[in-house]
Parts: C-alpha cells; sequence; structure tokens
C-alpha cells in the first residue's frame, strides 16, 4: 500500500533502439496503477522509423491523492479510475540538415472503462531546430479526430492545434 516501482530499459544496436518501462503504483486501498510503454527507432533509408505502445490501466478506486507521489491516471475521459488507455504511435522523422529535422507521427488512442468508451486519432508534423545538444525551438502542428465518449455535448469531433517552442535541457 502507498508504494510505486519503476523500472526502465534501452539499448542500441547497429542504429536500432529499443526501449521498454514499466510504472506501477498501489494507493492507501490497495488499488492499482499500471503504465506500461514499449517504442523503437531504426534508420530506414534517409529517415528513421520509429514506433511505441503505451498501456496505461487504474483499477476502479484508485485515488492517487492517497500516494506518496504524483502518479497519477488522468485521462480525457476526465481522469475516472477504472480506465483502460491503449495508445500505439508510428511516425518517421527526417534529418534535413544537421540542424534541422522534420517528424510525421500518427498516435491511436483507444479509452475504456466500465461505462464509456473513445477513440481518439492524431496526426503530427514537427519541425525542430537544434541550437546546440540541449537548447532546440520547434514547431508543431496537430489534427486530432474524437468518436465516441471522448466527444460530448458541445465539444469538437475534429480538433487542430499548433504549438511554438523552445526546450532547454539542464
Amino acid at each position: 500500500q502507498k508504494s510505486s516501482f519503476s523500472l526502465g530499459a534501452k539499448t542500441t544496436v547497429a542504429g536500432v533502439t529499443l526501449a521498454a518501462s514499466t510504472f506501477q503504483a498501489v494507493d492507501a486501498a490497495n488499488k492499482d496503477l499500471k503504465v506500461y510503454s514499449l517504442g523503437a527507432s531504426a534508420p530506414v533509408g534517409p529517415v528513421t522509423a520509429i514506433a511505441g505502445y503505451h498501456k496505461v490501466t487504474t483499477d476502479a478506486g484508485y485515488a492517487a491523492a492517497n500516494l506518496t507521489t504524483v502518479a497519477s491516471a488522468q485521462t480525457i475521459l476526465g481522469g475516472i479510475a477504472g480506465t483502460t488507455v491503449k495508445v500505439a504511435n508510428a511516425g518517421v522523422k527526417y534529418q534535413v540538415t544537421p540542424k534541422l529535422s522534420t517528424t510525421l507521427a500518427y498516435y491511436n488512442g483507444k479509452y475504456e472503462n466500465a461505462t464509456q468508451s473513445g477513440k481518439l486519432d492524431t496526426y503530427v508534423l514537427m519541425n525542430q531546430y537544434d541550437f546546440s545538444k540541449r537548447t532546440a525551438a520547434y514547431v508543431e502542428l496537430d489534427h486530432s479526430r474524437a468518436s465516441g465518449d471522448l466527444v460530448t455535448a458541445g465539444s469538437a469531433t475534429n480538433n487542430f492545434g499548433a504549438t511554438v517552442g523552445m526546450r532547454h535541457a539542464f
């Protein structure tokens, strides 16, 4: 009770990178939150292919507030405990110049609990310019299409977004 555990591993062989991680937390009432992630990237001609799969499950009644960690299971279904979220993604990254890259990706999300289910398909186009190893500027455009219980009264089925930002790693 009131515990968490995480483990991850990553390896790169001949340019192919594989990674896996898990995070599990138990609240004061012995309810579980479980997160599993798998990912891979590999050079394919002039691009790098990227793929991943992520699964988050929470027991009904799971209460993150009872933990000593900030682990939560907030989802687009409103953070309802008892929700399972599965997201598969695939994409390609093209290194235009040594400092400029373009990434095109697709995310297929499925959300369900005892009373609701829905799907969210998201397409992302991102350009990133690396000023240095630690600093980059980026522009991201995305389009998402929701279905099922992810569409509520007054919400749009299709959404477009844009982000402009700068990231610095310390």
